[in-house]
């Protein structure tokens, strides 16, 4: 990661061992140091911020993955709490790191008409350049999609919530194929399956369109989300 490879870099930033063991479930080693001097990180972040100027003509200097852990919460934690709480922890990862994939969040939609939900969507799709799978119980086919997989969760996130909206019926988030496959198939529900993102489109994306629609992507498998390290004690 971004932050291991400048440490190596200069070692003489690097303090005590904070912690050091064995995950649970196959999960590898872990080793927490203290830093002495953030300098040599300083300038590798000024430097990112000048290239991303030049690069997509606006200073980019985080982009943030704001997922279930939401800054929007620890904002409100601040604003009524003590001076401890306007602090939030994050780690910062260059997102072309090999061991960080981003994968899509499929989508499952109960309690609606489900030829009449699969007919509104289809009307909006076809004749796009893409295709995606759709699920109507145990039945799977493919449809007409947008070939950029961001469009594509845009336009079905706004199709699901005015069609829930207008006709009723709520919508769960599924990671992983086969599991939309299995809620599709014992609840009767519609699952449409989106593919992940790609991320040499991701920042010009965010430059020319702002946030990105709501669960676009998770960062990893179930699996790999199980080990918070680190935490601040806040009274």
């Amino acid at each position: 990661g971004f932050h291991i490879h400048l440490l190596q870099r200069n070692p003489q930033s690097l303090g005590n061992v904070l912690y050091d063991g064995v995950l649970n479930g196959g999960g590898g080693k872990i080793t927490g140091y203290s830093v002495l001097d953030t300098t040599t990180a300083e300038r590798a972040l000024r430097a990112l911020l000048e290239k991303s100027e030049e690069k997509y003509g606006e200073k980019l200097l985080f982009l943030v993955g704001d997922g279930n852990h939401s800054l929007a919460t620890a904002k409100a934690c601040r604003d009524h709490s003590n001076s401890l709480s306007k602090y939030a922890l994050v780690e910062i990862v260059n997102i072309y790191d090999e061991g960080l994939k981003f994968e899509p969040i499929h989508r499952a939609i109960f309690g609606v008409d489900n030829e009449k939900f699969i007919d509104g969507l289809k009307k909006l799709t076809v004749g796009k350049k893409g295709k995606t799978t759709i699920i109507n119980k145990d039945e799977v086919f493919s449809i007409d999609f947008c070939e950029n997989s961001i469009e594509g969760v845009k336009l079905v996130q706004d199709y699901i919530d005015e069609y829930i909206k207008q006709n009723g019926g709520t919508v769960d988030y599924i990671h992983g194929t086969d599991e939309l496959n299995a809620v599709c198939r014992d609840n009767g529900a519609v699952g449409i399956m989106l593919k992940a993102i790609d991320k040499s489109t991701f920042f010009e994306y965010v430059v020319k369109n702002g946030t990105l629609p709501r669960k676009t992507f998770s960062m990893g498998e179930a699996d790999e989300k199980r080990y918070y390290l680190e935490a601040r004690k806040v009274k």
